[in-house]
C-alpha cells in the first residue's frame, strides 16, 4: 500500500512539474516551412527584361551598356518546404558576357531557421557565355550589416566581399539614389584579381564600378542613363 502511495505521489510531482513548464514557456513553436525571399532583397538584384543601364568609363569614356536578358523567378516546393529562385540575367556590351545574379533560399534555411542574427542571404554573380565560364563570386550578403564579410569565390584564395558602408542617400551626378550598399571585394575573379568597389542601390542596381587592377589604373564605371523595369 506504501508503495502505491509513493508512486502516486511521484507521479503527482512530475505531472505538477510538467504542467508548470508548459504553462510558463508555452509549447514549441512549430517548425518553419515557407521560405519566400523578402522584398526588400529583391529590390535591389530583381529586375525585368526592358532594364537597362549605360555606365561610361571616367577616364576613357568607353561605354559600357548592360540589358536584362532574361529573367527567372520560380516557387519550389520539395519535401513538404517552400522556398523561391530569382535569376536576373544582364548582358554587357563592353565585357561581351552575360552576367546572372542568382539566390535561392533553399540556401538560406538553415540560418533562418536557427534565428541568426547575421545576414542569411547571398546574390551569387556568375560571369559566362557560351564556350567561356570565368566563373562565380558572392556579390553581398543580405540583409545588410556594415562591415560584416564573407568568402567571396571559390575561385580565389581568401578573396573576401565586405558591406564597407550603408548610404541613406548618394549623389553620383547627375542621380540621386537612395539607400546604396557599398560593397568591396578584395580580389575580384571576374576583373583579374582585382580589387573592387560596388555600389548597389535600392530599386536600380549597380549605379557605380570602381575597378582596381594589381597593375595599371584604376577603371571607375559610372552611370550616365538607365531605365528600371521591376
Amino acid at each position: 500500500m506504501k508503495k502505491v502511495l509513493f508512486l502516486s505521489s511521484i507521479l503527482t510531482v512530475l505531472a505538477q512539474s510538467f504542467y508548470s513548464c508548459k504553462s510558463e514557456g508555452g509549447a514549441n513553436p512549430p517548425l518553419q516551412t515557407s521560405f519566400p525571399l523578402p522584398n526588400e532583397i529583391k529590390e535591389f538584384m530583381y529586375f525585368k527584361p526592358g532594364t537597362f543601364w549605360i555606365y561610361k568609363d571616367s577616364a576613357t569614356n568607353m561605354v559600357d551598356t548592360v540589358t536584362v536578358t532574361d529573367t527567372v523567378a520560380i516557387p519550389i516546393t520539395t519535401n513538404g518546404k517552400y522556398y523561391e529562385q530569382y535569376q536576373t540575367i544582364t548582358y554587357s556590351t563592353h565585357y561581351k558576357y552575360y552576367f546572372y545574379y542568382s539566390i535561392n533560399t533553399s540556401w538560406s534555411e538553415k540560418c533562418i531557421s536557427g534565428n541568426q542574427s547575421r545576414p542569411c542571404y547571398n546574390i551569387k554573380h556568375i560571369m559566362t557565355r557560351p564556350g567561356s565560364f570565368i566563373g562565380e563570386n558572392y556579390l553581398v550578403f543580405l540583409p545588410f550589416q556594415k562591415n560584416y564579410w564573407g568568402y567571396a569565390s571559390m575561385g580565389i584564395d581568401n578573396a573576401i566581399v565586405r558591406t564597407t558602408d550603408i548610404f541613406d542617400s548618394v549623389s553620383f551626378n547627375p542621380f540621386v539614389f537612395s539607400k546604396v550598399i557599398q560593397v568591396n571585394t578584395s580580389s575580384n575573379l571576374f576583373y583579374g584579381g582585382a580589387e573592387t568597389n560596388f555600389y548597389i542601390a535600392r530599386n536600380v542596381g549597380l549605379v557605380r564600378k570602381e575597378i582596381t587592377p594589381k597593375q595599371g589604373n584604376k577603371i571607375v564605371w559610372l552611370l550616365v542613363d538607365y531605365k528600371i523595369v521591376q
